[in-house]
């Protein structure tokens, strides 16, 4: 059976042709011989208009209540602010836009030249949630200043936001001094067997970033003997907690 479909002035024309064996009669005329038959039916053709949805031009709302405080490790700050969403107030919006400055951002001039942060910035979380990130690589010790925008899929991008500022974190507390150091011959010739207690990151808190071991012939017990001192290069230990 052969289909055929053709649209036609608003109907479509359905032609469906079925062949029969040589010998069959054609029901229709039975008296002669055929070899198919065809059948033809207008169907009528349904047009329905598509009108598009009218394009997305409401961006997130301005975030007005971002804060800066200092971080808790060296150059860093912490940033706190309300989730807008992807339509003023509703929604989830589709990312966030973040940059620092020397100087309050509060035009878009300023925002054009201030420094885009890459990492650590968070993914939006629906309208009216708590967002928080860490900014790191700072100069310790230095103000800086922060705007976060948001915006939606397409993109449509919010409004500048307050524009508050923060001096990244300066580590001021070194490790504890080392009181327990004791030093014993080793096992082989030329070899000194040193042992101590380790301190923290801060006093005796946390875990120590690296040793510095010299020798003298003399007891080094001034920062003048310190730095006449031999530095020892191999066999340091990195620091445990």
């Amino acid at each position: 059976m052969k289909i055929k479909l053709l649209a036609l002035a608003g109907l479509i024309l359905l032609t469906c042709s079925q062949f029969l064996p040589t010998q069959a009669k054609s029901s229709i005329h039975p008296s002669q011989p055929s070899t198919s038959s065809t059948y033809k039916v207008y169907l009528p053709l349904i047009f329905k208009s598509y009108t598009p949805p009218p394009p997305d031009t409401i961006p997130p709302a301005v975030i007005t209540d971002l804060n800066a405080i200092t971080g808790s490790s060296t150059g860093t700050v912490d940033l706190t602010w309300t989730a807008p969403g992807n339509n003023g107030n509703t929604g989830t919006a589709a990312s966030y836009l973040v940059r620092t400055s020397a100087s309050a951002i509060l035009t878009e001039t300023d925002w054009s030249n201030a420094t885009s942060v890459t990492s650590g910035i968070p993914t939006p979380q629906v309208a009216g949630s708590s967002e928080h990130m860490t900014v790191n690589g700072l100069t310790p010790d230095a103000t800086y200043y922060f705007n976060v925008r948001a915006q939606d899929q397409v993109p449509n991008l919010g409004g500048l936001s307050n524009s508050p500022s923060a001096i990244a974190f300066l580590d001021t507390i070194p490790p504890a001094a080392v009181t327990d150091l004791a030093a014993t011959a080793g096992a082989s010739d030329g070899s000194v067997n040193l042992t101590w207690t380790a301190p923290g990151n801060d006093g005796s808190t946390g875990t120590a970033n690296s040793y510095l071991v010299r020798s003298s012939s003399s007891a080094i017990l001034t920062e003048t003997d310190w730095s006449n001192a031999t530095p020892i290069t191999i066999g340091i230990p990195t620091p445990l907690e």
